[in-house]
């Protein structure tokens, strides 16, 4: 899950992290899709990436009702945005990634 305020560098992380499996896909806010999945190549264990934005809704009920999980298998790594909005539709496993603005080109990540 990915929590921060606007700005404050969430679709930006995601593209790294595409980058970093490989990804060769332009990456870009699934606000109003929900979600997009990403074919991940040569990586033991992952086979997709799925990227998911939880501005829009209100509650974890929305979320799975629109199918937030439907891709969703052993397989993938998930990343939701604005994932607190939906808290309860994580899975016991989530984990949290807060990005915090320090300044204009500068951003502290916390691992939670």
């Amino acid at each position: 899950m990915l929590s921060g305020d606007l700005g404050s560098g969430k679709t930006t992380f995601m593209q790294g992290v595409a980058h970093g499996l490989g990804i060769k896909d332009s990456i870009t806010s699934p606000t109003f899709v929900l979600a997009k999945e990403y074919k991940i190549r040569n990586r033991a264990g992952v086979n997709k990436l799925i990227h998911a934005d939880a501005y829009r809704l209100s509650a974890p009920e929305d979320f799975l009702e629109l199918g937030g999980f439907d891709h969703k298998d052993d397989s993938s790594l998930v990343f939701v945005e604005w994932g607190e909005k939906v808290l309860g539709a994580m899975t016991d496993d989530a984990r949290v990634i807060r990005l915090e603005v320090l300044a204009d080109e500068k951003r502290k990540i916390i691992f939670e």
